[in-house]
């Protein structure tokens, strides 16, 4: 049985939508690139994909 109670509520709706459209204006700066690469050197993905399965566009 899952208790419902223990997890986290999702927050949705318009404030989210203007949330997430404007990441698209994001810029990332090279120093910001060479940060992102030195934490996660070999990309952003691990485990999630089965050894094979690794989307074409990674």
């Amino acid at each position: 049985m899952i208790n419902e109670s223990a997890r986290p509520a999702r927050e949705t709706g318009p404030k989210r939508v203007e949330e997430n459209a404007g990441a698209a204006a994001l810029t990332l700066t090279e120093a910001d690139l060479a940060a992102i690469d030195e934490i996660l050197p070999h990309g952003g993905f691990g485990a999630r994909y089965a050894e094979g399965h690794v989307p074409t566009w990674i």
